[in-house]
């Protein structure tokens, strides 16, 4: 038994999706969970040792069709910086569960610049004026993606259907905000209690994924 420290961890438990980026076996694969019929929540994925948050599904996902979108090839394996996750809880989203392709492509085109600019899963997805929760898009961006390897087009005539009700089940991994929570705690005064960070918390489990320790060679 040895101690480590903050430093230690990422050459214990490295991030391949970080550092080598995705394949595009794990990207097709991730877009066919997302994109699976009657999904109701969205999760990590592990596939052998590369461990996929929602947040990294969303940026490879976005950043993929983009580029399907300007006619580029796909150069893999693609990168991932790893956003952050929203900053609010996501609008009520639009009545309509489906798409006209234009209103999706241009959507598609404003999610890219905001999340290379803020570097954070958006908390709406504006569809014109209509909100759409990004769990939904999510799904929606994948069923595109996967339309296109399938069928070697966009869904221009059909349009896209998107997400609805979706959950980010990770976040089941974060404590309800309850007056036992904190009990207990000497440096905390009696009935404390933090409903925003329990918020906070619960909106950046986006990017929760398990750490995946490095096979060690002896």
């Amino acid at each position: 038994m040895r101690f480590v420290t903050a430093t230690d961890l990422p050459r214990l438990y490295p991030d391949t999706v970080h550092t080598e980026g995705a394949t595009e076996t794990d990207l097709l694969a991730l877009a066919r969970r997302l994109a699976a019929k009657g999904v109701t929540g969205v999760d990590f994925q592990v596939i052998e040792n590369r461990v996929y948050s929602v947040a990294d599904q969303f940026e490879l996902l976005t950043v993929a069709v983009n580029e399907l979108l300007d006619g580029k090839p796909l150069g893999f394996p693609l990168p991932t910086k790893g956003l952050l996750g929203p900053d609010n809880s996501p609008s009520p989203s639009t009545p309509s569960t489906h798409l006209a392709w234009p209103s999706f492509r241009d959507a598609t085109k404003d999610v890219l610049d905001f999340i290379r600019t803020e570097q954070r899963v958006p908390a709406r997805v504006f569809v014109g004026p209509d909100p759409v929760a990004p769990a939904g898009f999510l799904v929606a961006l994948a069923r595109v993606y996967e339309h296109r390897r399938q069928n070697g087009r966009f869904p221009i005539e059909e349009g896209v259907d998107i997400g609805t009700n979706i959950e980010i089940l990770p976040a089941q991994h974060v404590a309800k905000d309850t007056p036992e929570l904190f009990g207990g705690w000497v440096i905390h005064k009696e009935g404390f209690r933090a409903p925003k960070i329990q918020d906070v918390a619960r909106l950046q489990a986006w990017s929760l994924k398990p750490a995946v320790s490095r096979q060690r060679d002896d």
